[in-house]
């Protein structure tokens, strides 16, 4: 593998890795609000939220991915 074959692999990462550091960040946000709440419907409720947020993130993040590979 050249070094133009390493670049891509490195360009390849990014986009995953930000993504999994992004929900980790997001995850642990949402464990300690569910935490703090005592009502289990509450927490259902943000748990849902939380969901619906990363689902639209990560598919506007990959839709908007570019198809054709670098040259």
């Amino acid at each position: 593998m050249d070094w133009k074959g390493f670049v891509n692999v490195i360009r390849g990462l990014v986009r995953p890795l930000i993504s999994l550091g992004v929900v980790a960040v997001l995850c642990l946000i949402v464990y300690q609000i569910v935490r703090a709440f005592i009502s289990e419907q509450i927490a259902l409720m943000v748990l849902g939220a939380f969901i619906a947020l990363v689902s639209a993130i990560t598919a506007f993040w990959f839709a908007s991915r570019n198809q054709t590979p670098p040259s």
